[in-house]
């Protein structure tokens, strides 16, 4: 999976406020992409959280905003 920098994902798993399906937004890459800092926000773009997550835990979305399967 090719992760960049402000790419679009959903949580794949639970922590504190953020829930499966949760929409985030990489704004950074750790140990050569072995983990990312991810910003989660709500329905209305407000922060929720910042979370570091290795790749299982979340899923990248394609252009068109779907998740893409690994």
């Amino acid at each position: 999976m090719n992760i960049k920098l402000f790419d679009q994902v959903i949580s794949t798993v639970d922590f504190d406020k953020i829930h499966p399906g949760t929409l985030g937004m990489v704004v950074e890459i750790w140990k050569e992409g072995k983990l990312y800092e991810i910003e989660f926000f709500d329905q209305d773009y407000k922060t929720i959280g910042c979370i570091t997550m290795n790749p299982s835990q979340f899923r990248k979305l394609s252009e068109d905003g779907n998740a893409l399967f690994k």
